[in-house]
């Protein structure tokens, strides 16, 4: 099913809610540029579909703190700034939910919403209010529904189709390492780490799946510091000296376990791929050093927010779920050893000197 608003006089509105009843949801509709070569966060969102005029835009956030956020508010004001619109954000004040929030600024006039849910509920109703007023409203991650019927939602690529292909890509580079395709593998991640456990759980459950020997019964949450989580990794392998993979959930995960395998000799050597949010670990991929990413960026969400928006405010028909691209990028061979990271006149990718890596700030 598509949207767009289109102003209905508030008692016809009622009347033909009562009268028609609401629609199923159609599929999923996949954003645009998921299939194309992907270097950067500007290959990944590829140019919006046409130029805007001066319009308004505000990004509702719970009050509590998220890096999150932070990462979306950011990226959908620089789209907004990049497209000549207005952008404000607002949280709710004390006592007061998002749901409230959105209800008072549609009523004081907002007309391009941005709405980043929390547990307090009844996002439902207001947005109900909005699609009354002929406010465009579109929600991030979590869906809203008038009655049943869907509130546009901007969400993730399919995080399970994502981890399969990564899987895939390290059974085939154990093999030509000349490690076993049925492991063991571990899947490590960050608990501090935005939504690593959920990608981990994803890749734990494609490794099982594919008869894969895994390392624990679940995946391994690894210390948040950067020697600490090195050295996890290290005695993981010193106690599994058959290691033939690991599946990161996180940017940190995935550069921890290079800098192991970067300690030992060729006979050593094992597969890695995961997810990662910074672009700059796509070098990995494009050095061979790493069989495969899935690139999550966070930035993508808010800057699909904002398009989306502005379309239904426009009056064009939008998707009731905006699928942003989860491209998975594959080496162009084996894993390849990193060259000596103790060796200036080494060019290597950025943030890997040392012998700890670590990744930069999304953004």
């Amino acid at each position: 099913m598509t949207r767009s608003v289109v102003t209905i006089p508030a008692g016809l509105a009622i009347s033909l809610m009562l009268l028609v009843g609401c629609g199923e949801s159609g599929p999923a509709e996949k954003a645009p540029g998921g299939d194309q070569e992907v270097a950067s966060l500007a290959d990944l969102v590829g140019p919006p579909a046409a130029s805007v005029g001066a319009r308004r835009i505000t990004m509702i956030l719970p009050s509590e703190s998220d890096p999150r956020h932070e990462i979306w508010e950011e990226a959908a004001r620089r789209e907004s700034a990049r497209l000549g619109v207005v952008f404000s954000s607002r949280i709710p004040a004390e006592g007061e939910r998002v749901a409230d929030l959105l209800l008072r600024s549609i009523r004081e006039g907002g007309s391009a919403l941005i709405v980043v849910s929390d547990e307090g509920g009844g996002l439902g109703s207001a947005s109900a209010e909005a699609r009354v007023r002929g406010v465009a409203v579109v929600t991030l991650l979590e869906p809203s529904t008038i009655e049943g019927d869907p509130v546009p939602a901007v969400v993730r690529g399919e995080l399970g189709t994502a981890a399969g292909e990564l899987v895939a890509a390290a059974v085939e580079d154990a093999s030509k390492l000349g490690k076993p395709a049925s492991g063991p593998a571990l899947v490590a991640f960050i608990p501090d780490f935005p939504e690593a456990n959920q990608r981990a759980g994803v890749l734990f459950e494609a490794a099982r799946e594919a008869g894969i020997e895994l390392i624990g019964d679940e995946p391994f949450a690894a210390p948040t510091d950067e020697p600490a989580r090195t050295e996890a990794i290290r005695g993981l392998r010193a106690s599994h000296p058959g290691l033939s993979m690991v599946l990161a959930g996180d940017d940190a995960s995935l550069i921890s376990a290079l800098s192991v395998r970067n300690e030992g000799t060729d006979a050593d050597r094992f597969v890695i791929a995961g997810f990662v949010i910074n672009s700059n670990q796509l070098e990995f991929v494009k050095s061979d050093f790493v069989s495969a990413v899935a690139f999550a960026d966070e930035q993508v969400l808010g800057i699909y927010a904002v398009r989306t928006v502005l379309d239904l405010d426009a009056g064009e028909e939008v998707p009731d779920r905006i699928v942003t691209p989860l491209p998975v990028l594959r080496a162009t061979g084996p894993p390849a050893p990193i060259p000596s990271l103790l060796d200036p006149e080494v060019e290597l990718p950025p943030g890997l000197r040392g012998g700890a890596v670590k990744p930069r700030p999304p953004g």
